[in-house]
C-alpha cells in the first residue's frame, strides 16, 4: 500500500507556530515546571536528568533539562560543564527547601569518590540517594532566568537556564504557580514540610 501524504504543509505550519526563537521568547525571567526526574542507567549513558517545561507567552513552551552525571570525575573534560548543571539542580533544591542543595552537593561528592575507588555497593546507595532526594522536585513551579547563547561549533541558538550567584535577576525562584502539586506522595520528608507555594501569573 501507497501512503499518500496530504498533511505536510500543515504540519510544516504547526511545527513553524510552535518554534522557539529569540523573538517570540526573548530573554528575561521564566516560569517553569519541573516534570519528571529521570536517571538514566545505560552502557552509553549514566546520568541525572531533571526534566522541565518553560512557559512562554501565548502558549509557547519549551521542553529542556538538565543533565549531570553524579560519577564525573575532576579531570574529565567536560567536569565544568557537569558543575554547572550541579549548581542548578542544587539551586532548584535550595528554592524548595534551603540547605538541601548542600545536602545534594555532598551526595555528588560521595557519589564520584565510590565510583573513582570501585566501591559499588557505595556507589549504588549514593545514586538512590540523589534520586530520592532531587525526585522531590517533580510536579515543582519555579522562576528562573533564561537567554538564549550561541553554540561555536555549529552556530546555532541555544535557549538556557543562567544561574549565576550574586546576580538577583538569575535566582531560582519558588514563586510560581501553574498548576497544582500531585507529587506530595513521592517527595522526601524535609522537602514536604518546607514548601511554600505562592500563586503567580503565567
Amino acid at each position: 500500500m501507497k501512503i499518500t501524504l496530504k498533511n505536510i504543509e500543515a504540519s510544516r505550519t504547526r511545527s513553524a507556530a510552535n518554534m522557539i526563537t529569540p523573538e517570540r521568547m526573548p530573554p528575561g525571567r521564566y516560569a517553569f515546571t519541573v516534570k519528571t526526574v529521570v536517571f538514566s542507567d545505560t552502557e552509553k549513558d549514566m546520568a541525572l536528568y531533571v526534566n522541565f517545561d518553560v512557559h512562554g507567552e501565548n502558549n509557547l513552551s519549551k521542553s529542556m533539562n538538565v543533565r549531570c552525571e553524579p560519577q564525573m570525575a575532576q579531570d574529565d573534560i567536560n567536569f565544568k560543564r557537569n558543575l554547572a548543571s550541579v549548581a542548578i539542580i542544587a539551586n532548584l533544591l535550595d528554592a524548595a527547601q534551603p540547605e538541601s542543595g548542600k545536602q545534594f552537593k555532598k551526595m555528588v561528592a560521595a557519589a564520584s569518590t565510590a565510583h573513582a575507588t570501585g566501591q559499588d555497593d557505595a556507589f549504588n546507595a549514593a545514586i538512590n540517594s540523589i534520586y530520592e532526594l532531587v525526585d522531590g522536585l517533580s510536579g515543582l513551579n519555579f522562576t528562573g532566568y533564561f537567554e538564549w547563547n550561541t553554540s561555536k561549533k555549529d552556530g546555532k541558538k541555544y535557549f538556557n537556564l543562567r544561574n549565576e550567584r550574586g546576580n538577583p535577576d538569575q535566582v531560582i525562584s519558588l514563586d510560581h504557580v501553574r498548576e497544582p502539586v500531585t507529587h506530595e506522595d513521592n517527595v522526601p520528608e524535609g522537602l514536604k514540610a518546607k514548601r511554600t507555594l505562592i500563586k503567580g501569573k503565567r
